[in-house]
């Protein structure tokens, strides 16, 4: 039995409900780490050339769109996934993870945007100033809306499993 406490105003949760609370922020952040490091080894860098103290590019704009391409593929399977699991686990009619699983899909969206920003080369302004002749291209975000692919299709998934697996009435 886990009771709360209460300290003047303020409730404190039980101990069962901080356990779960510390294991799902865990999750996510690890899930978040993971997906950057994918996102990193997956989207695409370009080589830039260094002629007289100019920064050439080839195929820039199809960069950006493939590094965010890439981004909204794995946030996006992510976020099915994840429906999926809590879909088909026993008390899926949980309200509660049905409002939350965005909230936490956009958080680990941010956390692998992040991940994969720092794991990327730094930009060519500090590469060139580095003395690289040839520098990479850094991993960037360039449309912010990737960041909601994963959430968007893990309601959207949520709202297709309920949609479909509703019990008829009696």
């Amino acid at each position: 039995m886990t009771t709360s406490t209460t300290i003047g105003p303020l409730a404190v949760a039980p101990t069962g409900a901080r356990r779960r609370a510390a294991t799902v922020a865990v999750a996510v952040l690890a899930l978040g780490v993971l997906l950057g490091v994918l996102w990193w080894v997956a989207a695409p860098l370009a080589r830039a050339d260094v002629l007289d103290g100019q920064v050439y590019l080839t195929g820039h704009p199809e960069l950006q769109v493939a590094q965010d391409g890439w981004f909204a593929a794995i946030t996006g399977l992510t976020g099915v996934l994840a429906a999926t699991v809590v879909s088909l686990r026993p008390g899926r009619g949980d309200v509660a993870s049905a409002a939350l699983g965005p909230v936490l899909g956009l958080v680990v969206a941010v956390v692998a945007w992040q991940t994969g920003g720092l794991l990327g080369p730094e930009s060519l302004v500090t590469q060139v100033a580095a003395g690289s002749a040839h520098p990479l291209t850094p991993l960037q975000l360039h449309a912010y809306t990737a960041l909601l692919v994963g959430p968007l299709l893990f309601t959207t998934t949520r709202f297709l499993a309920v949609l479909f697996s509703a019990e008829p009435a009696d």
